[in-house]
Formats: structure tokens, sequence, C-alpha cells
């Protein structure tokens, strides 16, 4: 419960996606047995995934243009099917699911234990995906998925308080009226909002 209220207090605290998004990975890092982390955040509107932030083994990776997420990923199948993934062994299951994981860090290591929740918008639509995993098999039960769905929820209502904030600035500049005494969204104001894998995958 401490570790929940800690990351709500960090995501209704700051809009900077990626300061937020270094305090939630320093957190379950703390928490969860994991090697890698990865966050995406989705516009389904366009297909592209307009953030992606991945840590292998405390090594961090940050893109704010990605393109569409790989069809064949396990990020896809969890914007697609608006589900939790998890897998035991994911060097061994993969193949027998379909997928296609796509690497990131260390490309000499596979995730073994990988577990990925959707974030979700207000109309229930996922609008990206938090992952954790580790090189070491079955880690990740039932626990680990709802603490995980949780922390998901929190950092979905951040999400969709900077996109309205940033909207907002947009018509703001586009009126020409100085913005920078300009109120931030409400936290509590949000619903819960929600793509990478492994060497670790997306």
């Amino acid at each position: 419960l401490n570790a929940i209220n800690h990351i709500a207090r960090i995501t209704s605290s700051n809009l900077d996606i990626r300061q937020v998004l270094d305090e939630v990975y320093d957190c379950l890092s703390d928490l969860l047995p994991m090697d890698a982390f990865y966050a995406s955040i989705y516009q389904p509107e366009r297909d592209d995934i307009s953030v992606s932030y991945s840590r292998d083994e405390g090594i961090l990776s940050f893109s704010d243009h990605n393109g569409p997420p790989n069809p064949k990923s396990l990020s896809a199948w969890i914007l697609q099917n608006v589900q939790c993934l998890r897998f035991d062994d994911l060097r061994e299951e993969q193949t027998k699911h379909g997928f296609e994981p796509v690497p990131f860090g260390n490309k000499s290591k596979k995730s073994a234990s990988w577990l990925g929740v959707p974030l979700l918008g207000r109309d229930g639509q996922a609008i990206g995906v938090l992952s954790v995993q580790s090189y070491t098999a079955g880690l990740y039960g039932d626990r680990e998925e709802r603490f995980l769905v949780t922390v998901a929820s929190q950092f979905a209502m951040n999400v969709l308080n900077a996109a309205l904030f940033q909207q907002a600035q947009a018509q703001v500049e586009a009126l020409g009226i100085d913005g920078a005494n300009l109120p931030r969204p409400d936290p509590g104001a949000g619903a819960p909002a929600g793509t990478a894998e492994s060497c670790h995958a997306e």
C-alpha cells in the first residue's frame, strides 16, 4: 500500500513523462525482481508509439517517436487485446504462441520472466504498455500482475493529464495568449489510461 501511495504521489505531482517514468522505474526496481523495464505510450488514432522508455540492467533508452507497433510483438498483442500478458519463460513460450518479441538492451541475453499490462484510456482503449522482465524464469505470478496493473492505472492518469495540459497549451499558443500561468489538470480528474519487450523485448 505504501508503494502504491508513493507512485500515486509521483504520477500526480509531475506531468513530465520521462521524469515520472524514471521515478516509477526506481520504485518498481525496489519492489519487484526485474532486470529490465519497458513503458510505451500509444496514440491509437495514429497507430503510433509516441513514447518508448526502456531500462536494461539500469541502462536507459528513451525515444519520443517510434512509429506503429510491430504487429507480432508482445506489446502489439496487449494493445490490441487490452489484456495482460505473462510468461514464466518467454524463451521457450514465444514460438508456441506465434510472438516475435522486439529486442532492446543487451542483445546477448534474452528475457525469461515477462509481464506486461495495458495502460487504459477513459474509453477503455489501450494507450500504452508497462512491462517488467527478468533473465530468471518463473518470477511473476498473480500478485505481481495485480500490483503492476495498479501501477499502470496510476501512470495512465498521468499520461491523460499530460495530454490535456499539452492540448491546452497548444490552444493558448494558437490564440496568442501567454500560457505561462495555465492551470494544470487536476490529477484526480483523470481516469485510468495504457509497447517494448525481450532480449529484453517488447
